[in-house]
């Protein structure tokens, strides 16, 4: 998302297929209206695959790639959130948060009940995982 957002403020074009200079030069001189109408933005791009790939990708919105954090914290990344945000003797000898403020997050959060809750715990996962590891390396 962010390489994508700062490359399109700056008109840089950053996705690989894109960067090849024999498909640049090939499709800059080609007339702009096959290249992008009022509705359709990449419209070459998306003529040349509309055989190959289903209608329903044509007639939907924008969509952007979501990372499917809250079905990996509950199932993936449900050890490490018992081991590292869960652990209540790692958690009183780190003396960072208190236990049952991370209990009951954990909790919030998997019973839906948080909104972003996912996101909240992933920083904290992650955030032990770097504190571990940056531990383990002293």
């Amino acid at each position: 998302y962010k390489v994508d957002k700062f490359s399109m403020a700056h008109a840089l074009e950053v996705r690989t297929p894109f960067l090849d200079h024999e498909l640049v030069n090939f499709v800059f001189p080609l007339p702009t209206h096959y290249k992008i109408t009022p509705h359709i933005r990449k419209r070459l791009l998306q003529d040349a695959y509309r055989k190959q790939l289903p209608a329903q990708l044509y007639n939907r919105p924008k969509h952007g790639f979501e990372v499917p954090l809250t079905r990996w914290l509950q199932h993936d990344l449900k050890p490490y959130l018992n081991t590292l945000l869960l652990d209540k003797d790692f958690i009183n000898q780190q003396g960072l948060f208190k236990f049952e403020e991370l209990q009951n997050l954990v909790q919030i959060a998997q019973n839906g009940k948080l909104p972003n809750s996912d996101i909240l715990l992933w920083t904290l996962l992650i955030f032990q995982i770097w504190y571990k590891n940056k531990k383990t390396r002293r």
